[in-house]
């Protein structure tokens, strides 16, 4: 009788023990699995992010299409500016970019707001030093195929431009507009530039055979279209269409841009930036390039092959 007695408080608590990690499940689920309609922080992405790929494989798109295993918790921000004045979320937001753009000019708050977009995406996905969005078809070793060029997207802002006239210059503006931003082997703020922040981390993953006179890093790259490798050329093999450019010098009026954080290609096998793995004789290198870039909204089907909501 005691066995029995025994057994069946013993089943009591498992099943109650069962229940009670259902709820815990259930609630953790609902916290992080599910993505609602709020918006989310910075930190909130990047802790996503981190998650993301902390839970994945630590050669993630080597071998197969790798899913995330829980939605990004980012919040694509949809700003305007038109008439000295930025609206985000139909919102005034003017005052948040207005003391960069002392003269007060439409054409400068243009800028620093498409600057200002680009930074916090870049800064989000680690500028550009991590392995993220890894929903791309990519075969065992297939790396001599328009698959191992294809890219990965998410949209950090959607910004509609009604401006009285086009914005120009604007690579002009990232390259002389700096921002401050902690350094950490001097453990103190100083000033950088938009562009040498973008374009010229040397941490970032960046496919190098993309790199030349023409077009001295991966940002560039990328924005010229740019897209196959000179290894790639002379064997004559498939390679993917090239893309039409897509950061515009110009920023027309009455356009929508996106920022977006492109991922295009894979890493080598062995996970390492820059690095190679020889099989059977044959040296695979490493495709996978990191770069935020301003898009036209109408070229996102173009210069994206999966866009990640």
């Amino acid at each position: 009788m005691n066995k029995k007695g025994f057994s069946f408080d013993s089943a009591m608590v498992v099943i109650v023990i069962g229940i009670a990690a259902i709820l815990v499940t259930y609630f953790i689920y609902d916290e992080l699995y599910t993505v609602s309609k709020k918006r989310f922080s910075e930190d909130e992405c990047r802790a996503s992010l981190t998650l993301t790929r902390t839970l994945n494989s630590v050669q993630p798109a080597c071998w197969a299409k790798v899913a995330n295993p829980i939605p990004l918790k980012c919040t694509r921000n949809f700003l305007m500016v038109k008439d000295q004045q930025v609206i985000f979320e139909d919102k005034d937001a003017t005052k948040l970019y207005s003391a960069a753009c002392p003269d007060g000019t439409t054409d400068c708050l243009a800028k620093h707001v498409v600057a200002e977009e680009m930074r916090k995406c870049w800064g989000m996905f680690d500028a550009g030093e991590q392995i993220f969005l890894q929903q791309l078809e990519v075969n065992a070793y297939d790396v001599f195929t328009a698959k191992d060029y294809q890219r990965a997207c998410f949209v950090c802002a959607q910004i509609d431009i009604k401006t009285e006239k086009p914005i120009e210059k604007f690579d002009e503006y990232l390259k002389t507009k700096t921002f401050s931003k902690f350094d950490p082997t001097i453990k103190r703020m100083r000033e950088v530039n938009y562009y040498t922040y973008l374009a010229e981390n040397q941490a970032a993953w960046c496919d190098k055979s993309l790199v030349d006179s023409e077009t001295p890093n991966c940002f560039e790259a990328i924005a010229s279209g740019k897209a196959t490798t000179l290894e790639a050329i002379k064997q004559t093999i498939l390679l993917e269409e090239k893309r039409p450019d897509v950061r515009p010098v110009t920023i027309q009026t009455g356009a929508t841009y996106a920022v977006t954080y492109i991922r295009r290609g894979t890493g080598s096998c062995d996970d390492t930036k820059g690095g190679h793995k020889t099989v059977g004789g044959v040296t695979f290198d490493q495709h996978l390039t990191n770069t935020v870039q301003l898009i036209p909204a109408d070229k996102i089907g173009q210069a994206c092959d999966t866009v990640i909501i």
